[in-house]
Formats: C-alpha cells, structure tokens, sequence
C-alpha cells in the first residue's frame, strides 16, 4: 500500500463531477436500456430527448475547440487534417443519400459510432490509469483488450441475432456462429485477465484505485444493451447516454479550466470564455444548436446532420491524440489537474 503522503488524486475532477458525467452515466444508459424494453412509447420520445439535449450538444461541443486561439493556430498549420477532410465528410453522406445507397451511409455510421466510443473509453481509461502513475504499455494493453473485446462482442452478438446494425453488409452465412464463439473466449480471457490486474492494482494503489476500475466496469457495460434491449434504436441510444454525457464532462471541464481571465491571452475567444463561466448559458447555446440541426434536418431533407456527424468522429481522432505535442499542450494539462475549485458556477460540479 502507498502511504498517505504518496497517495496518487484518483479522480479527473473530483469525485461529484466524475460521478455524474463519466462513471454513472454509463450506468443511468444500462438502467434505460433496460426500462425501455417494456415501454416503447417511452422509448420514441426518451430517444428523440437523448439525441436533441445530449448527442447534438455533444456534436457541437466539438467545434468550440476551433474557437480556441491556441488550438486553432495549430488547425491552420494543419488545414487538410481539420478543416478539408472534415468538410469533405460533411459532403459524403449527402452523396450517398442522392446514389440511393442511405442503407450503407447508415451502416457506416453505427459501425463507426461503435469505434468512436469504445476509443473515448480506452482514452479515459487512460487518464484514470496515469493518476495512479501507472505507466506501463502492459497495463494499458490490458485495459484497451477487455474494453476492446467487450465492445466488438457486443456488437457482433447484435448484429447475428437480430439481424440489425449493418448485418446485411458483414455476415449472412451459418459459419457466422464461429465469429461469436471466438469473441466470447477471446472476451472471457481479456477479462480474466483484467481481473488479476485490477486484484494487483488494489493491493497497491488501494481505495485511489476504485474510480479507474468503476471507469473500466462502465465502461466494459457501455455496450451491453445491444445485447439485450429489443429494439435497435432504444439499444444505440442506451450506449450513446454515457458516451455523450463523457464527451461533455470532458469538454466543459477543459473549458471551464482553461477559460479563466488569468489565461485570457492564450485562447482570446470572449465568447467561449463566456459561455464556460457561465452554465446556463452554455446549457443554452449547445441545446440551440441541436434544435437548429434537428429542425434544419426536417425541413431539408439533404441538410448534412450525418455529415456533421462523421466529421465529428474524425476530428475526435486528432483532438485528443495526446501523442501530439501540440495537443499535449493545448489539452492535456487541464485533465491533469486535481481537485481543485477554479470558480463557482450555479451547478457547483467543480
């Protein structure tokens, strides 16, 4: 055991507004899926909530990174990676659409959706595992398998027995059962395995421990209710709640860290600085923006919402690539701070 002194800050932000937006979200999506099995009625109007208040929220969560004067700075240096391959997505979509192939464009976006979020769930996991200090390629390997196969079981396994999420462009055939077999084994040892590290982790790190392993069980049940819940969409909506409520947690907290009057010249965006002091106001300006798209959708049957969308997982991609130095510095020191009360706001998370 680590003595007190030596005793590593287990949480991202604290342990409220970790509670809320990354580990119990994923549990609020299991409890729904769940629920809306017995209540379709509920379900159409619960997933139509869900992707107007959260999902588009999360979408346009995105783009207040451009706004950021360091960050946008480094997109210029990089105009094809962030703003004319991301453009060219928007446009692709629409392409498919007016070619008749709507079946595949939607296809590519569950399956991709799937990629997306099983990659945010191994990056947090990430930065759970680097407050312990735990910094060996082997226990991250560990935790990127468990959460890896679990996701790629899940959606296999829904995929063969209802026949549902792009089923009728992977696998039609009998043999298609032996695909599942070797998910569930290749999930059962990743798990063991998890199991064996997460007894040593405890041994060491003791109680600062428990946040990255409840981290790496929600994460692991993320997935699950494509196995169990009836209907695809209820299913893919039960996933996405704690996959948008994380990307949000994220974002507003490197936000409301980094748009502080004391760090004024280093993003230079009144309104963003606005917006991350005051939640209301952002409340406000993210659910606008899904009902602008929502409504513009409707009205427009070629308006790029999937679009938007693929652009959304790409960006994501170099983002948070911590790999980079420049996101390193742009991103990353906001996440690695402990607990600290930088202002209040009128929800107080922090």
């Amino acid at each position: 055991m680590l003595n007190e002194n030596s005793k590593p800050f287990p949480w991202i932000a604290n342990l409220r507004y970790d509670f809320v937006f990354f580990i119990g979200a994923s549990f609020v999506g299991l409890v729904y899926g769940l629920f809306v099995n017995g209540h379709v009625t509920f379900a159409t109007y619960g997933n139509f909530f869900i992707y107007l208040v959260f999902g588009l929220s999360h979408f346009g969560s995105t783009w207040s990174f451009y706004l950021d004067h360091s960050n946008r700075s480094y997109f210029q240096s990089r105009p094809w990676l962030f703003f004319y391959v991301p453009c060219l997505l928007v446009l692709v979509p629409v392409v498919l659409i007016l070619s008749g192939q709507a079946l595949l464009m939607m296809a590519i976006t569950y399956w991709f959706s799937g990629f997306h979020v099983m990659k945010q769930s191994t990056g947090m996991t990430n930065l759970y595992r680097g407050r312990l200090g735990l910094k060996s390629p082997g226990d991250r390997r560990i935790d990127d398998l468990v959460i890896l196969s679990a996701s790629w079981f899940c959606l296999i396994g829904r995929t063969h027995n209802h026949h549902d999420f792009g089923y009728e462009f992977i696998f039609q055939s009998k043999p298609a059962f032996l695909l599942i077999g070797i998910l569930l084994l290749f999930f059962t040892f990743c798990f063991i395995r998890w199991l064996w590290a997460t007894r040593r982790r405890l041994q060491t790190y003791g109680t600062a421990a428990i946040p990255y392993i409840l981290f790496t069980i929600a994460s692991i049940l993320l997935f699950t209710p494509f196995l169990f819940t009836r209907r695809f969409e209820d299913a893919f909506m039960a996933n996405l709640f704690g996959h948008y409520c994380q990307y949000l947690g994220l974002v507003w907290l490197i936000n409301r860290r980094k748009c502080v009057p004391a760090n004024r010249a280093s993003f230079q965006s009144l309104f963003l600085e606005k917006i991350s002091q005051n939640t209301p106001l952002r409340i406000f300006v993210l659910i606008a923006y899904g009902v602008a798209v929502s409504v513009c959708a409707k009205i427009f049957p070629l308006f790029p919402a999937i679009g938007l969308t693929w652009a959304h997982f790409f960006v994501d991609r170099y983002l948070f690539r911590f790999r980079d130095s420049r996101i390193r510095e742009a991103i990353l020191p906001y996440l690695r701070r402990g607990n600290i009360h930088i202002y209040k706001t009128s929800f107080n998370f922090l």
